[in-house]
């Protein structure tokens, strides 16, 4: 899950549960939660929003993910009722259906409803209404309010968008290829040497190419001069196995359950419990698998402990450049 510099996620959850604590009513909750809020989040944040019945955050860029968050204020206790909240679900539907005026912008909306004790999620996707919660007021369910806080601030992840933002013809590629490529052609790295070797060895078994065939892509790059063309392609390659990483890690923080992400980060399954981790073995560099492009480690772990911080980490690395035998 993401960071967010500056802003505690764990101080925001305990403060927000004692202004439960202290309050009996809605108004006295709202007045609390919103100070709170205000003071820990959104003026860091740089984020306006406007005082109404509920809380309304809006972005200030068209192309947002979210256009607008609102931040709907229970008394205390009213989630853990299946009645309450019911009725709380159905009073932010309302008040995104009345801000947004038509169905096809109900999805530029994004619903919080917190009682100091449970807090919830809802928003309208692909033509229903996704409910999520309740779920009790942690560090990680705060962290999921401040992701679509910020997604006030960041694009939605529409292909269009990022075609013109990282496809071929965007200054950050151009850039990116042509530094990646100068550097693969001056290093002296060996790892970095052997990973190309096996990167040409592979690709050219799946993918019939020729450096004829690739003429006319140094201009796509700014490239001049002569140029290696298995190089360049090596360098857009990864790239864009970085991009689709990246992307990989937004889907992750944007559409999954912030609780199960969790699970993960600490290492706890549910309906088993936690698992320690004692040893981990990068052989990355080993290439143990002939032909497999993917990353390859090796955890030792001991069910029924929870990990503790720092992990033995070792990263092995062949003493002599070439394969290993499969024997």
């Amino acid at each position: 899950m993401s960071s967010f510099e500056g802003i505690s996620a764990a101080e925001i959850a305990e403060e927000l549960k004692a202004a439960g604590a202290e309050s009996r009513t809605e108004e006295d909750f709202k007045i609390r939660a919103e100070y709170i809020l205000r003071v820990k989040a959104f003026e860091k944040m740089g984020v306006k929003f406007g005082r109404y019945e509920y809380t309304l955050v809006s972005g200030v860029r068209p192309d947002a993910l979210y256009g607008h968050v609102i931040i709907e204020y229970e008394a205390p206790g009213t989630l853990a009722t299946q009645s309450g909240f019911y009725k709380a679900v159905e009073q932010t539907k309302r008040y995104i259906m009345d801000e947004a005026k038509v169905e096809k912008d109900f999805g530029r909306y994004f619903g919080v409803i917190i009682d100091g004790q449970k807090i919830a999620f809802a928003r309208y996707r692909r033509g229903e209404w996704v409910v999520q919660g309740p779920f009790d007021i942690t560090r990680h369910t705060i962290l999921r309010l401040l992701e679509a806080l910020r997604g006030l601030q960041r694009k939605p992840l529409r292909a269009d968008l990022l075609i013109v933002d990282l496809g071929p013809k965007s200054p950050v590629a151009r850039r990116a290829v042509r530094m990646l490529y100068k550097k693969l052609k001056t290093t002296s790295n060996l790892r970095v040497i052997m990973l190309f070797d096996d990167w040409k060895r592979v690709f050219s078994q799946v993918c019939a190419y020729s450096p004829d065939k690739l003429k006319g892509l140094e201009e796509e790059y700014g490239l001049t001069g002569k140029v290696d063309y298995e190089a360049l392609l090596f360098a857009i390659h990864t790239y864009y196995a970085l991009v689709m990483k990246l992307l990989a890690a937004e889907v992750a923080v944007l559409y999954g359950d912030s609780l199960l992400q969790s699970y993960f980060r600490r290492f706890y399954i549910p309906e088993v419990g936690p698992f320690r981790v004692l040893k981990a073995h990068d052989v990355v560099d080993l290439l143990p698998f002939k032909g497999a492009q993917n990353q390859t480690a090796c955890l030792i772990c001991r069910k029924g402990e929870r990990t503790e911080y720092p992990v033995p980490y070792i990263v092995w690395f062949k003493r002599v450049p070439g394969e290993i035998g499969q024997d």
